[in-house]
């Protein structure tokens, strides 16, 4: 039940509370959900309606009250709501909280209220000017009565057209002036409260004088030929045609009749400037008055600096860059430039902005500063001046600039100290070249240095020069500076560039080694006597310190060479070498001279004639010899070979130089004889015979393989390993023992590359277990040469499977699976081959397939590709195989049936698609039920749960029947179609509110399609309008739409400033006075769209003593000519003339002071 409002209760509250008990506190604020209506908002009872004494059950004093919906009409220290405060008909809510009660449970209370509507009551007529185009209606009622709501709709009773229905504002430009036009205001019911009376105004439209709207020009001194003869009307539209034309200074205007000007003649009279002419229309009646339109002509001359020139000072080495500072001077060409303030703007190569600066032209030089952070590094610059425009001007004239720079040079210092030099070593009395490379800053060109040398020479402060071609350069160190041998550094103490003047210290430097001559002096060279294809041996001593040589040398006499040159390493001052046999070809005295001698480490030699003399022998003629053979047991030796001497000597080698002694035991092989020459020592050439020796066979280090066998085949033994047997027949006898005997079993070892086989008879192995053959003698067929033998080997005489206790279990299966065969009894087999057949509906020919056992048992599975028909099936195994000793048994009558069951048919499924925001899941996809199962693959054995997010790709569906037997997979593809977020272009939320942007514009600022439609939140939000004005700091939502896939994009989200304005604080439009006499019109003195250029912009009054009037700023904007600031002036300000100060806090702007009139 609602409750109507008559008269207010306190002091029911109070009672309730006073008398209750402690065991309702636990809902210490009362009950929520009261519900209260207020129809009669003019009655005076509406403006103290007591909130406190509508809260239902015992709510506790002294808590707080909230108004829900920021009504505007509670007093929330009292709990008293003024109806006539609440500007619009509704519903709503106020809340009532206690805190700090215990054992309170529900600390809160909502009385909720209906307010009914008040359409007011009007005012007499009012009569405004035609040229009022945002005029209130609202101000057309009697202020001695309650302010109407605004929560309802305005009507247009004759048509008159300009009215706002919602807001109750008119363009009275629209409506024919010189009429009476009667508006209606009602407000609908709501609730049990019946619609007010509607409340009908009239208000008088007066037609306002048509000064025109004027359109400022603004000219360049070159543009002035075309406006000879400018009729000022031209400048003015939607004007009357009554006006008069004045203005002060041109003497253009002759008389009231007059519109005509000559600018040219202005500019020719006068000069730039800034020239005013007002047009004046009056007014046909007293409501309006006369107004004026004031058309500025702005004239600026062009500057022409064709032939000025830029210096800029100066030139600077890289070490100087820290201090230095640099100055331009800018010098005017034919024309003359006046005095003052102008700004340049120049740039600098390598830096991106242009740089300003404002400087004073006087007597056609301006001098400028450039900072020198811009020339930090060493390069050259080129400073460019791009333009110059006096200070003062708007940049109405392009100023004719041509091309005006200079380059300043940023010079390095020469760097060589992380370089490398490089000096190769030299012999006494050669001049020392150093090269210059590695890691340096030298161009290309010549640099003065200045070295000096230390160490086994020195000089101080030596000058050369370094010519540097791409990074590379030598200089020579002559050789008068270096005489000594040993070590010397040459250290670069200074650079100097001899293009720049550059210069730097250097700490540059390099070791080199200036090498001695080699020392002949003690030299020795001995050489023996040889014989006659031989070597000769050279020894070389008394060479000193010196460890590596090179020497020329000759032969003469005997034996002529030409000059041959040798490499040698001496140890100990001693050298020896060879002289080649075929240098050496004659016999007798030959002469070996060496006529150089230099040092291969240093490359320094010195020339010699050393002389030594030798003597070649000949040699005695080969002796004769034949080949011999001798058997193991002859035990010969060297004494037993022919021929035998003195003068003999035998060897067992072509190279060997110790003869063998005569008791050396013989062995297969070639043999070699010489006959010595007693007196000079000269050997014949080597003849060479052949001595073969017959072995005794020695098998016992050999090897016996025998594999293990099944029982009843033979064994195959296998004869290799170490033994002396060549190729050949061998007779053998072996002996049988273990689980199988036998003795003396003859055999014939057929032995090739040192390997045999023979086999034991299956009659002389019949037992299964361990045997062991051991060989007891062996006879070379070729040689007769027999031997005992122990030789031996043991091997395994395997037995075959058991298959007396085998038994087999086959399951039933779904077509298409494979079948899954158990067999057990197997016993203590590991490792078995299995042999099985099926027929019935299936048949599959004989397989052996592999199978592990474990505990006796083992399983494998019939592949479902051979079960390709469904019914009873037989399997029927036939034969085993134990693979860990490869024997083998027959299988009879072991059988086992096994059915194969029919699959379900592929379920029918189609492809699908999802919208990306609907969060499709695997739940989703059709069909579902428990005898479907979808999969990712169509491999898959696990089901993907229901709540699996889909993507773009197949999925797989399968249905199970009564038996467990799973279909085929259905595919189906599954589409996620994404429609792409919207992307705000650049600064696309930021506009000026003096344009008044709409959706329309905010959605032309996105890369979106045509579908583009905002929201005011992110979800569950109103569709904006494209004429739907953007809100400053408001968060708009826009979604994307996709005709084809009928899909919306996820939000992009974005937050609308209207503060992105380029008005200058000439372009605002400040009212020079206003008439705050409550008459509707030109009531507050407020700066039109200030607001969006300079939002932080602040706003201060004075009257003409200086006391503050009134402060505003963005959020109070308006002055209603009351003194608002001041603590001891208080009222309405009177009539006069006040001043204002404008801070616009933007840019460094200056503030603007100037003057408005008060008119009362």
């Amino acid at each position: 039940m609602v409750k109507k409002l008559h008269l207010p209760v306190p002091f029911f509250a109070l009672f309730i509370l006073f008398f209750c008990p402690k065991s309702v506190l636990a809902q210490c604020a009362g009950n929520d959900n009261v519900m209260l209506t207020v129809c009669d908002i003019a009655n005076t009872s509406s403006k103290t309606i007591d909130l406190f004494s509508q809260l239902g059950g015992n709510p506790t004093l002294g808590g707080t009250w909230r108004d829900d919906d920021k009504s505007g009409g509670l007093n929330k220290i009292t709990g008293v709501l003024n109806a006539q405060q609440i500007l619009k008909s509704g519903i709503y809510h106020y809340t009532y909280t206690v805190t700090n009660v215990s054992g309170c449970v529900d600390n809160t209370a909502t009385v909720t209220v209906t307010i009914g509507g008040y359409t007011g009551v009007p005012a007499p007529n009012s009569s405004i000017c035609s040229s009022e185009t945002s005029y209130n209606l609202f101000q057309v009622f009697n202020g001695n009565f309650p302010d109407p709501q605004i929560s309802g709709t305005w009507t247009d009773n004759d048509g008159s057209g300009g009215l706002s229905p919602t807001t109750g504002v008119l363009n009275a430009s629209v409506a024919i002036p010189d009429d009476t036009y009667s508006y209606t205001y009602t407000i609908p019911a709501i609730g049990s409260c019946v619609a007010p009376p509607p409340s009908t105004i009239y208000v008088s439209i007066y037609r306002s004088p048509k000064p025109g709207i004027p359109t400022n020009l603004q000219l360049c001194s070159n543009q002035l030929a075309s406006y000879t003869n400018l009729d000022l009307n031209s400048q003015l539209a939607d004007e009357d045609a009554d006006g008069i034309w004045t203005e002060f200074g041109t003497s253009e205007i002759n008389n009231d009749t007059d519109s005509f000007i000559n600018i040219q003649n202005i500019y020719n009279t006068r000069g730039p400037g800034i020239y005013a002419f007002t047009y004046t229309v009056k007014s046909n009646n007293t409501v309006c008055k006369d107004l004026s339109s004031t058309v500025s002509i702005t004239i600026e001359k062009q500057l022409d600096f064709t032939g000025a020139t830029l210096t800029v000072n100066s030139d600077k080495c890289e070490n100087e860059i820290p201090t230095a500072t640099y100055n331009a001077i800018l010098t005017q060409g034919t024309q003359t430039i006046p005095n003052g303030s102008y700004e340049v703007t120049y740039s600098i190569s390598g830096i991106a902005a242009p740089i300003k600066t404002t400087q004073f032209f006087s007597g056609g030089v301006l001098n400028f500063p450039i900072p020198s952070v811009n020339f930090q590094q060493v390069q050259d610059y080129t400073i460019s001046i791009i333009n110059i425009k006096d200070v003062n001007s708007l940049g109405l004239c392009n100023n004719i600039i041509g091309t005006i720079e200079d380059v300043l040079h940023i010079y390095p210092i020469p760097k060589i100290n992380s370089a490398t030099l490089t000096i190769a070593p030299i012999c006494q009395t050669f001049d020392a070249q150093v090269d210059f490379s590695g890691t340096s800053n030298l161009t290309d060109g010549s640099y003065n240095i200045i070295y000096n040398i230390s160490g086994g020479n020195t000089a101080t402060a030596i000058n050369a020069v370094l010519n540097i071609s791409s990074g590379l350069g030598t200089f020579t160190i002559p050789k008068n500076l270096i005489p000594n041998a040993g070590t010397s550094t040459v250290t670069i103490t200074k650079i100097t560039n001899a293009i720049t003047g550059c210069t730097n210290t250097a700490a540059l430097s390099k070791s080199f080694t200036i090498n001695p001559l080699p020392d002949a002096t003690n030299l020795t060279a001995t050489i023996k006597n040889i014989c006659q294809g031989q070597t000769a041996n050279v020894k070389l001593s008394g060479l000193g310190t010196l460890t590596s040589i090179s020497i020329d040398y000759i032969l003469s006499g005997a034996n002529v060479s030409g000059l041959q040159t040798i490499l040698l390493t001496v140890t100990g001052g001693e050298a020896n070498f060879i002289i080649p046999i075929n240098n050496l070809q004659n016999v007798g005295l030959t002469s070996f001279t060496i006529t150089n001698l230099a040092n291969t480490i240093t490359g320094c030699s010195s020339a010699i004639n050393n002389k030594t003399d030798f003597t070649v022998n000949p040699i005695p003629s080969i002796p004769v010899a034949n080949d011999q053979k001798f058997c193991t047991s002859d035990n010969a030796k060297v004494s037993n070979l022919i021929p035998q001497g003195s003068q003999y000597q035998w060897f067992d080698s072509a190279t060997s130089t110790v003869p063998l002694s005569n008791t050396t035991p013989l062995i297969s092989g070639n043999y070699f004889v010489k006959e010595v020459n007693t007196t000079t020592g000269c050997e014949s050439p080597l003849k060479t015979i052949t001595v073969i020796i017959n072995s005794t066979p020695q098998i016992n280090n050999a090897t016996l393989a025998i594999a293990s066998i099944c029982q009843g085949y033979s064994a195959n033994v296998n004869f290799s390993g170490t033994s002396n047997l060549t190729d050949g027949n061998y007779n053998i006898l072996y002996n049988l023992s273990g689980n199988n005997i036998a003795t003396a079993i003859p055999a014939t070892l057929n032995i090739t590359a040192g390997q045999a086989t023979f086999a034991i008879a299956p009659n002389l192995i019949p037992n299964s277990g361990n045997t062991t053959i051991t060989i007891t003698n062996i006879t070379n067929n070729l040689t007769l040469c027999t031997n005992t033998s122990t030789l031996s080997k043991s091997f395994a005489v395997n037995a075959i499977p058991d298959t007396s206790n085998m038994a087999v279990t086959v399951n039933n299966v779904c077509l298409g699976q494979a079948a899954s065969v158990t067999i057990t009894g197997l016993r203590t087999l590991t490792n078995v081959s299995l042999t099985y057949a099926v027929s019935g509906a299936n048949t599959i020919a004989s397989q052996t397939i592999p199978l592990v056992v474990s505990n006796g048992n083992t399983n494998f599975s019939i592949p479902a590709t051979n079960l390709q028909n469904t019914g009873i099936n037989t399997l029927v195994l036939t034969n085993i195989m134990n693979v860990g000793n490869g024997c083998s048994s027959v299988i009879n009558s072991l059988s086992k049936n096994f059915t194969v069951n029919a699959i379900p048919n592929s379920p029918t499924a189609s492809n699908q698609k999802f919208c990306e925001t609907d969060l499709a899941t695997v739940a989703n996809l059709v069909p579902n039920g428990n005898q479907y199962k979808w999969y990712d693959t169509a491999t898959s054995t696990t089901p993907l749960p229901a709540n699996k997010p889909l993507t773009t790709k197949n999925y797989f569906v399968k249905e199970s029947n009564a038996s467990g037997c799973e279909s085929l997979a259905t595919t189906i593809s599954v589409q996620i179609n994404t429609v792409p977020i919207p992307v705000l272009k650049s600064n696309g939320n930021q506009f000026c509110g003096i344009n008044k942007p709409t959706i329309f514009n905010l959605s032309n600022n996105t890369t979106a399609s045509s579908n583009l439609t905002w929201f005011d939140t992110q979800s569950n939000g109103t569709a904006l309008p494209n004429t739907h004005l953007l809100e400053e700091g408001v968060t708009y939502y826009g979604f994307d739409y996709d005709t084809t896939t009928k899909c919306y994009s996820s939000p992009l989200s974005t937050i609308v400033t209207l503060t992105n304005c380029s008005v200058t604080p000439e372009g605002l439009k400040i009212p020079d006075g206003f008439s705050p006499n409550g008459d509707g019109v030109n009531d507050t003195f407020q700066i039109t769209d200030i607001e969006f250029s300079f939002p932080n912009y602040t706003l201060e009054i004075f009257n003409r003593y200086g006391n503050v009037m009134f402060k505003g700023d963005n959020n109070k904007p308006a002055w209603d000519g009351k003194n608002s600031n001041s603590s001891f002036i208080s009222g309405d300000a009177p009539t006069g003339v006040y001043f204002y100060i404008i801070n616009y806090n933007k840019d460094n702007l200056p503030p603007k002071q100037g003057q408005l009139y008060l008119n009362r």
